[in-house]
């Protein structure tokens, strides 16, 4: 089995796992449905899943794939704040993510629209550490991805 088909299964394997333990126990009454609502870890992993592929898709040049990434990014943020925003270290999620993610976003989105990779490179660089800032800042250190290691990721799938 290579390496892509390896993560995907991981991938999948991780949300199938994060969808059956974060099920609340049934407490409505029989006939009515009550709607799902993936916990805060489900939802940063489909974030974490956007943004490798938007990683592959700008080294790539491939810019219409990147645009979407970076448009799933930020609907999966919205759906964050609109259903779990919760305190995490004394400050709300929608305000954290008001204040630290529009600008590097905006830039990967500048850098995606100029289809310049320099730029990108950069723009995705800070993106990738701001993301890493707020992990640790909300005392989740282990939540990272090494820019050093994007060279030793296979990007033939992104081609």
């Amino acid at each position: 089995m290579n390496r892509p088909s390896i993560l995907v299964f991981l991938v999948l394997v991780t949300f199938a796992t994060k969808a059956i333990d974060s099920k609340p126990p049934r407490t409505q009454s029989p006939g009515t449905v009550e709607a799902y609502v993936p916990d805060l870890g489900a939802m940063m992993d489909s974030i974490q899943l956007h943004h490798a592929k938007l990683w592959f898709a700008g080294k790539a040049g491939n810019w219409e794939l990147s645009a979407y990434e970076l448009n799933e990014i930020r609907e999966n943020f919205a759906v964050v704040v609109q259903y779990r925003d919760q305190i995490i270290k004394e400050k709300q999620i929608a305000a954290i993510v008001d204040t630290i993610m529009v600008e590097p976003i905006a830039q990967v989105e500048h850098a995606v629209s100029a289809k310049d990779h320099a730029s990108f490179e950069k723009a995705f660089d800070d993106l990738t550490t701001t993301c890493n800032s707020c992990h640790r800042a909300a005392g989740y250190p282990f939540i990272s991805d090494p820019a050093s290691e994007r060279s030793a990721r296979n990007e033939s799938a992104f081609w």
